[in-house]
C-alpha cells in the first residue's frame, strides 16, 4: 500500500500578486510534480528566479488558518 501526505495551498485570487502565481503554476500541467521540483531546487540551494521579489502586506486574518 502506498502511502502519502497530501499538501494543499490556497491562492487568493482577488490579490493580483497570488493570482499571477496561481496561473503560472496552471500552466505546469502535473502541479504535484512541478511543486517537489521546486522544493528539491531550494534544499540544493538553487536561487535562479529572474522574478522581482517585492514586500506583501498580509492581514492576519489572511494567514490564521496556518497557524
Amino acid at each position: 500500500m502506498k502511502r502519502r501526505e497530501i499538501l494543499q495551498a490556497s491562492f487568493n485570487v482577488d490579490d493580483e500578486y497570488e493570482n499571477r502565481l496561481l496561473a503560472h503554476a496552471m500552466t505546469k500541467g502535473n502541479i504535484s510534480k512541478y511543486l517537489k521540483r521546486l522544493i528539491l531546487y531550494d534544499l540544493e540551494g538553487r536561487r535562479e528566479s529572474t522574478l522581482a521579489l517585492h514586500e506583501v502586506d498580509v492581514a492576519e486574518e489572511d494567514v490564521s488558518s496556518f497557524f
